[in-house]
């Protein structure tokens, strides 16, 4: 039984998964604490509609730590390799472009009206769809039976313990040990070794730093001071998305010629993709996920400031017409029902911009990860090499 020192992860998603497993590989004792009340994930677990998170992994490195990774969780049945028909949709008229096609096109030409996109992300390649195709050694992974699966099936692979609790505070004791707040109660787990931060809400990072500068040497506070500042302002620049899960009759997406394909073109939905394309799912069924834009789902929440279940239904309404409109030439009909899952922070607007894939404070033994350290081809690749990065690190402090 492993008796190594005890760190505490806040945050279950791809970051916190991962970097627990490269802490329990080198003989440490993780504890990943999340909010999630029916199974960890973060944006992967998505709402109650199959895959209505996000879509799919990817390491665009074929040599990286992550790309091992992936190929490890394959052969332990975790994840499975996706291919199918990807590509571009054309939004008003142009087709359906291949993506062996496609690979040279600069997306964001292919935009309506040719001007820049009001968000970071809504360039028309969804985390990178088409320009993080390089060749087969860096293929698309989805999970088993379910991309929400994923997170848990790591925790369960590498023996993590899971505590399904909101974090509300982190402490450092006058002995050293990280106190950690949670659950409604505000109950505490105390004298924990090392404390990773690896929620893709950096504002819990940003409080603990805050508090650890209060006492610390005033060169190193100020420069944590500079980290909170700097965490604060990229959560100011998260940008929140609507996913549709759209259901249709039974065989009626078989005439499309796409599995997956972004959008360019449109303002409503940058991401459409077949479920029943990706292994493990319902080769017959009937569902379609969409991604919104960035720009869309905040004039919806604007618009709708005190009205979430508001934004949420008029998000539904726009997006499966704007989904029956783009299948249209094929032949498809309306879906027969659809709902839409808010994802607040879903994707990162602004990064720190830093060379570092973590930020490492041993002195404290605090690390942080997560998508809003530094840019990658998708947010979920920048996570996970980050948390994997974070788990090295902190394993360095004791070995």
């Amino acid at each position: 039984m492993t008796t190594g020192p005890r760190v505490a992860i806040v945050g279950g998603g791809i970051a916190g998964s991962l970097c627990g497993l490269i802490l329990r590989s080198r003989g440490l004792q993780p504890t990943i604490f999340d909010r999630g009340t029916r199974r960890i994930g973060g944006r992967l677990a998505g709402g109650v509609e199959p895959d209505s998170g996000a879509h799919f992994l990817r390491a665009s490195d074929s040599g990286s730590q992550f790309a091992a990774v992936l190929q490890m969780l394959a052969r332990e049945g975790a994840v499975a390799p996706w291919s199918g028909r990807m590509g571009i949709l054309g939004s008003r008229g142009g087709g359906f472009l291949p993506a062996t096609v496609a690979d040279g096109t600069m997306v964001t030409s292919m935009r309506k009206d040719g001007a820049a996109p009001e968000a970071p992300s809504d360039t028309g390649d969804f985390c990178g769809f088409i320009s993080g195709r390089r060749s087969s050694a860096t293929p698309l992974f989805v999970g088993t039976p379910d991309n929400a699966a994923i997170c848990e099936r790591i925790a369960s692979l590498a023996d993590i313990p899971v505590q399904r609790h909101a974090v509300t505070a982190a402490a450092l004791s006058p002995e050293g040990g990280w106190n950690i707040k949670a659950g409604p109660d505000g109950g505490s787990e105390p004298d924990f070794d090392a404390l990773v931060l690896a929620s893709h809400d950096p504002s819990l990072a940003a409080a603990t730093v805050a508090a650890l500068a209060e006492s610390a040497p005033e060169e190193a506070a100020s420069r944590m001071n500079q980290l909170c500042a700097a965490l604060r302002d990229v959560r100011q620049h998260s940008e929140p998305v609507f996913s549709l899960s759209a259901h249709f009759e039974m065989g009626s997406l078989d005439a499309l010629p796409f599995d997956a394909a972004t959008v360019p073109g449109s303002p409503e939905v940058q991401f459409v993709v077949r479920d029943a394309s990706k292994p493990g799912r319902d080769a017959d069924g009937g569902l379609l996920s969409a991604v919104s834009t960035a720009a869309y789902a905040r004039a919806l929440l604007t618009e709708h400031a005190d009205e979430p279940a508001a934004a949420a239904a008029a998000a539904s309404e726009g997006m499966t017409r704007e989904v029956a409109r783009l299948l249209a030439p094929y032949g498809v009909r309306p879906p027969v029902r659809a709902t839409a899952k808010r994802w607040g922070a879903g994707l990162p607007g602004k990064t720190l911009g830093i060379d570092e894939e973590c930020v490492s404070l041993e002195p404290w033994r605090l690390a942080v990860c997560g998508d809003f350290l530094r840019m990658r081809s998708s947010p979920l690749e920048a996570a996970a090499e980050s948390g994997l990065a974070a788990g090295e690190r902190v394993a360095s402090w004791f070995s």
